[in-house]
């Protein structure tokens, strides 16, 4: 049997126990890329043998670290009409030493409007357009994908769909509800909280008056 060491040099980590190895035996070891800045990294790992009887390396390691920053960090498109489109832009910035090659995407309904494939050269920084194009009602939520070769980063991207009769349907149950809970803390206490009063362009918050009713 034969007792190992393993080691190695960051940015690679043993992140395994060094296995003994019976005669004719092999074993397995976890070694991991933990880079803190963008760059190209090479090592290896050296394998020692019991009682210092010497001592082999691995194969290459080699690995590509890029940093990559995004703004927004996360896409709000709040309402939207069915049937219409809005649109937002997103920067992404190339923030390390290495050339990065991207592809942006994403799904309904969100789309990417502008060139969804583009290399980053070091600081260097692209704009991509985002829509938003909902043929439904509700509240999606999706990711928007950045994938450079076989790595990829999500974030998330979040809109809201209505109707016009949907969203004026919305604003009556809110301003009636407004009014029930005003009148019911007149009646308690006397009192006269604050009311929401959306008026579809611009809504407002009314504070000290009596209640509305109309």
């Amino acid at each position: 049997s034969v007792t190992l060491t393993l080691s190695t040099a960051a940015p690679y980590k043993i992140v395994s126990a060094a296995p003994t190895l019976s005669p004719g035996q092999s074993g397995q070891v976890i070694v991991r890329f933990d880079p803190s800045e963008s760059g190209n990294f090479t090592g290896n790992v050296q394998v020692g043998l019991q009682n210092g009887q010497g001592s082999v390396s691995s194969s290459p390691l080699v690995g590509v670290a890029h940093k990559i920053e995004i703004s927004p960090p996360e896409l709000k498109f709040g309402l939207v009409f069915v049937g219409s489109t809005k649109e937002q832009t997103l920067t992404i910035k190339n923030q390390g030493v290495t050339t990065v090659p991207l592809t942006v995407s994403t799904a309904v309904p969100f789309s990417i409007a502008s060139d969804d494939s583009f290399t980053l050269s070091p600081g260097e920084n692209r704009e991509v357009a985002v829509q938003f194009n909902p043929t439904t009602s509700g509240n999606p939520q999706g990711s928007i994908r950045l994938t450079s070769g076989i790595v990829f980063k999500e974030f998330p991207v979040t809109g809201i769909a209505y109707t016009e009769d949907e969203l004026m349907a919305w604003f009556e149950r809110q301003r009636q509800a407004d009014a029930e809970a005003c009148q019911a803390s007149e009646e308690a206490d006397g009192t006269t909280p604050a009311m929401y009063v959306p008026t579809g362009e611009l809504d407002a918050i009314l504070y000290g008056f009596r209640c509305l009713t109309e």
